[in-house]
């Protein structure tokens, strides 16, 4: 019986952490954003007319900014 009650108090622990951990690995975060894989595709093509430096990189952080996804 404690072991049920040990898998019914953890599973939903669970649950909750990972439904609140909204992220990526390149260091931004976005709640109701724009899928990251989608809003990098549309900001790496936005940026690509730039040439490489800052404005370039101003660009990107601007469009993800846009999609929902900010840096940390």
């Amino acid at each position: 019986m404690v072991r049920l009650r040990s898998v019914i108090f953890l599973l939903p622990l669970c649950l909750l952490l990972a439904a609140c951990a909204t992220g990526s690995s390149y260091g931004r975060y976005g709640d109701h954003a724009t899928p990251f894989d989608t809003a990098r595709k549309n900001c790496d093509a936005l940026a690509a007319a730039q040439s490489e430096g800052p404005a370039r990189d101003a660009t990107f952080d601007a469009c993800m900014n846009g999609e929902g996804w900010q840096r940390r």
